[in-house]
């Protein structure tokens, strides 16, 4: 009941704060891509210094950002709410924060690669922990990479900036998709 009321809390919160409703969202999404980019942390300051870093790095697709395990998975698997995938589509990569109140971090990332439609999809874990153990089970489980959370928003800046330059600019996507960053001309 505690995580229930945590989680319906966490979503409230972060739409007053961002200042969007579903319908803003739903708008921002169609616009900008067919998919987008996935940021579930169950921490209220880092989802907003994510949210902050995304806008300043400049990436071009749209960013669901989600307080919860539990939160995420029905996102992913599009029950409930989520079911809509014209409004809430499968994300070209997921940004998991490892230790989160009820289904962590890597408990979404099982769930994840069980899934066979969602197998291809790019996973980033992070976490304030750089414990081997951490990063060896991450990996076990399939994440595609696992990085130490930023101190700092010019630093959460630097991270998106790269995984732009890097996942969502080179990175081949096994899908037609609207993923990839738009290429620099000089």
């Amino acid at each position: 009941m505690i995580f229930l009321l945590q989680s319906v809390i966490c979503r409230l919160l972060f739409f007053r704060q961002s200042g969007e409703s579903r319908r803003t969202q739903h708008d921002i999404m169609n616009n900008m891509a067919i998919a987008g980019i996935l940021h579930v942390d169950d921490s209220e300051d880092d989802r907003f210094l994510f949210k902050r870093a995304w806008q300043r790095a400049g990436i071009n697709l749209a960013l669901v950002s989600l307080c919860s395990g539990e939160e995420a998975i029905a996102y992913l698997a599009g029950n409930g709410e989520y079911a809509d995938r014209s409004i809430y589509p499968i994300p070209c990569m997921v940004f998991l924060d490892l230790k989160m109140n009820g289904p962590s971090g890597l408990d979404v990332l099982e769930w994840l690669r069980a899934q066979p439609h969602l197998q291809h999809l790019v996973v980033i874990i992070y976490s304030s922990s750089n414990q081997t153990v951490d990063v060896q089970k991450s990996m076990r489980l399939g994440a595609n990479a696992f990085v130490t959370k930023p101190v700092g928003n010019q630093r959460w800046v630097e991270l998106l900036e790269a995984v732009n330059n890097s996942w969502l600019r080179f990175h081949e996507f096994p899908w037609p998709s609207n993923c990839k960053a738009p290429e620099v001309t000089a």
